[in-house]
């Protein structure tokens, strides 16, 4: 019975004149004027600032690439030992500086692009990031993981979608 049924999806005039009395309208292209890319400093995210720096220049939006640095759930002196210098701090400045460097080479294609450098849980603050900065549109990508650790960590995208201001474009992981 199923494979008789039609799915009939609305045309671009459709969603335009939101026929459907109590319908929300898709936002115009003019209101998204910044964009907000986090990122984790991975390859999977390296994929969605290339897509993020792309949107920013079709839309001729601010682009802002945010990292949210999460201190480890063990202390790293605990393993270590006394150290002379915190080793949470030298990871806290290394991944500011990655992003700095990373906003450095975006701005050579894109000018209008700046960061966020946060600290904290990433879901909450990716949401807090966005109403914060009064942003339009986050760009996010995804990661592979199994189903064991997708069980036990969740799914950091669906936190995000759930709670953010604004439309969220999720990427899939490349495969």
């Amino acid at each position: 019975m199923a494979n008789n049924m039609e799915c009939k999806l609305p045309s671009a005039e459709d969603v335009q004149r939101s026929q459907f009395e109590g319908e929300k309208s898709l936002p115009d292209i003019g209101t998204i004027r910044h964009i907000m890319v986090p990122t984790d400093l991975t390859k999977e995210s390296e994929e969605a600032i290339k897509f993020g720096v792309h949107l920013a220049g079709v839309y001729k939006a601010h682009l802002t690439l945010l990292h949210v640095y999460q201190e480890p759930y063990y202390t790293i002196e605990y393993v270590l030992g006394p150290q002379p210098c915190e080793p949470a701090q030298n990871e806290r400045t290394c991944c500011r500086n990655a992003l700095e460097w990373i906003v450095e080479n975006v701005k050579k294609e894109y000018a209008d692009c700046g960061f966020e450098f946060r600290e904290g849980v990433p879901c909450e603050e990716i949401v807090r990031a966005a109403k914060d900065l009064n942003v339009d549109l986050v760009i996010l990508s995804t990661h592979i993981y199994n189903w064991l650790t997708r069980l036990a960590l969740g799914c950091d995208a669906e936190r995000i979608i759930h709670n953010a201001p604004c439309p969220i474009l999720v990427l899939k992981a490349n495969v």
